[in-house]
């Protein structure tokens, strides 16, 4: 995990540093999605917020059921 400081500005921007945005591929425009948990502001590209519903919603299928057959 990599830490970094930023500040935010007067409109309640951030900035990201440059390395940050390289190792993220975010370009002009890029979307985040920004979420709260508890006292942290955690960021993710669309693609790990997609990624991450479907791990979460994997576990939750219920198991195939070997015994039933369609007519």
């Amino acid at each position: 995990m990599e830490q970094f400081t930023v500040k935010v500005d007067g409109s309640g921007r951030i900035l990201l540093p440059a390395k940050v945005r390289n190792q993220m591929n975010l370009r002009k425009d890029s979307e985040l999605i920004a979420r709260l948990e508890k006292q942290q502001l955690v960021l993710n590209t669309r693609a790990e917020a997609l990624r991450r519903a479907q791990e979460f919603f994997s576990k939750l299928r219920l198991p195939a059921c070997s015994g039933l057959t369609r007519s």
